[in-house]
């Protein structure tokens, strides 16, 4: 039974990974951002500590421009963007352009990048008027803590009252 649904699985990946080369040679629409987590995962995760740009990875797309973003933020290391489903009103994602899976995958080599993430999401929260009001950056880490693209961003939210935590 495993078997018989890993294969179905694997058909359903190859079927979105069409999807999405057909949307980079501009030829069909992107997938909605809604579609199963368990393919987009599987698209999306490339090697364990691999800082090599993945070829399935949304995100890493977006840094060799092979899909489109709004971006907001852009140098040598990093990029941001507005994300494609915002949950505030202010709602930029911090990428590395580096191809670092998750947090986990992070080692002592990586500090400064990591400090050069939240110093970049500082000054777009300053640059959007949210710094004084308050705002929320955070990093997911593997599907149970909410990771849904396996290239490490760091979420910068605000513009509105946020909930509370805990």
């Amino acid at each position: 039974m495993a078997a018989k649904r890993g294969a179905s699985s694997s058909v359903a990946v190859r079927g979105v990974a069409k999807q999405l080369k057909r949307f980079a040679e501009g030829e069909a629409p992107l997938p909605s951002e809604r579609f199963s987590a368990t393919v987009r995962m599987t698209l999306q995760r490339a090697p364990h500590g691999s800082d090599e740009l993945a070829d399935d990875c949304i995100f890493c797309k977006i840094v060799n421009k092979e899909l489109p973003a709004d971006l907001v933020f852009e140098d040598d290391e990093l990029i941001a963007f507005n994300d494609i489903s915002p949950q505030a009103p202010v709602h930029v994602l911090v990428v590395p352009k580096a191809h670092i899976p998750t947090v986990n995958d992070l080692d002592e080599d990586h500090a400064g990048l990591v400090g050069r993430m939240v110093l970049r999401a500082q000054a777009l929260a300053e640059a959007r008027g949210i710094d004084e009001d308050g705002y929320r950056l955070i990093l997911n880490c593997n599907a149970g803590g909410g990771q849904t693209v396996f290239h490490i961003h760091l979420h910068l939210l605000g513009g509105r009252q946020l909930r509370m935590l805990g």
